[in-house]
């Protein structure tokens, strides 16, 4: 099918429907490249007023040419006119890659692809960093379902122009989801080109098909492709908080090998992760309450320091444990405190917040600082929160403590 182009009157703007998702993306593209190309890069006034002074400026002749053809592509006086100042500007300059461009447009809307095609190959050949060329290559390869092709030239915009990630980034985001689309596109992130880490960065914080955008993380990790650990963050935490637990811990237990939804996750705090899901330790924002997980080769420890009288959550982790029964075995330092002010863990079923366990940590010099409880997760609870709380201490110093071991499992 034809690529259907509607310009509007006025406005360098062009409208161009296609079939597949890439062709919404080229769509977009068009408007955005043909309104901010070389043209542009002269106000018009200031574009009459050069060619008064400097009439056979080839690239000044190519920049009018471009404009007269973006303001009125349909009138036929206008064609003329971008032809003859297109023509004029090669004869000077034969590098003015808009002019090129031009040619090959006009082309194009006198119904020969064969010659605009051999044009844009030639404007490509002179300047990778024209848009318009780079557009109608993109619109060209989506025209003969050549996706490879066209993410090439995206590729290549994207390394080449400042701001081009504003456009492209949300469109690319949709086509990410696209299955026809999502393989090729892990294909030319095999490359690491330099805007990868930023668009896998955008992808994890603006993708409204989070399940999407995990399977399409997964593909890249398949590849042995690094996805920033803030957008694998960000898309688990998204899943979460949209109930879909399945799919989260999916694509989590290809993040952390061995990983067993029985059990809660680095019992001994050893893991030093910068940016952790909800499926790890997340320790708590709040300024006033001091909370650190101190990894170490083996053996780490979660510390915390809570001012007096002030209570608040100090770490928490997402689990899946089935029904059925569980126990709760940690061991800690440094905790004296009198039994109503003593931290607290808790488990709580996050869709209803049912409290399933409720453990009153001892002071460390009870039974060696080693404390235990049993429990039961019952039916219809397919999620759970475990949270560690600290009640408020009237102590001076407030509440002092550390955990060095915490681990959730079967009976």
């Amino acid at each position: 099918m034809k690529p259907i182009i509607t310009v509007m009157k006025g406005s360098t703007a062009v409208v161009i429907t296609l079939r597949v998702s890439l062709a919404i993306v080229a769509t977009m593209f068009g408007s955005w490249c043909l309104a901010t190309s070389f043209s542009n890069a002269y106000a018009v006034d200031d574009l009459e007023t050069a060619l008064t002074f400097a009439p056979g400026n080839g690239r000044l002749l190519a920049a009018a040419a471009h404009h007269t053809l973006s303001a009125d592509p349909v009138s036929s006086d206008a064609q003329a006119k971008a032809g003859a100042d297109a023509r004029r500007a090669l004869l000077t300059d034969a590098t003015a890659a808009p002019a090129v461009a031009t040619l090959g447009l006009l082309e194009q809307l006198h119904g020969s692809g064969v010659a605009a095609r051999r044009y844009f190959a030639y404007g490509e050949w002179l300047s990778r960093r024209d848009l318009s060329t780079q557009f109608w290559l993109i619109e060209d390869a989506v025209e003969r379902g050549d996706v490879n092709t066209a993410l090439h030239h995206y590729d290549i915009v994207l390394r080449s122009q400042n701001g081009a990630d504003d456009i492209l980034y949300p469109l690319l985001t949709k086509a990410s989801n696209d299955p026809d689309i999502s393989d090729a596109l892990v294909r030319t992130l095999s490359g690491r080109p330099t805007w990868t880490s930023g668009f896998l960065t955008y992808l994890g914080d603006n993708s409204e098909d989070q399940l999407g955008t995990a399977r399409f993380f997964a593909k890249l990790r398949a590849k042995h492709l690094a996805v920033p650990a803030s957008a694998q963050t960000t898309i688990l935490g998204k899943l979460v908080a949209a109930g879909r637990y399945d799919a989260a811990w999916d694509y989590y237990a290809t993040l952390r090998q061995g990983v067993d939804r029985r059990r809660s996750r680095d019992p001994r705090f050893v893991a030093s992760i910068t940016s952790p899901t909800p499926f790890d330790w997340m320790v708590t924002a709040d300024p006033v309450i001091s909370v650190a997980i101190l990894g170490g080769e083996g053996k780490g420890s979660l510390t915390f320091a809570v001012p007096p009288n002030i209570e608040g959550e100090l770490v928490r982790q997402v689990q899946l444990l089935p029904p059925g029964r569980y126990r709760l075995k940690g061991h800690s330092a440094q905790i004296d405190e009198v039994p109503s002010e003593r931290p607290v863990w808790s488990l709580r079923c996050v869709g209803d917040g049912r409290e399933v366990l409720r453990l009153v940590v001892p002071n460390s010099s009870e039974a060696s600082g080693k404390f235990n409880a049993n429990f039961m997760v019952p039916p219809a609870c397919g999620a759970q929160w475990l949270v560690l709380n600290a009640r408020g201490s009237s102590s001076v110093a407030g509440l002092i403590g550390e955990i060095d071991f915490l681990l959730v499992e079967p009976q």
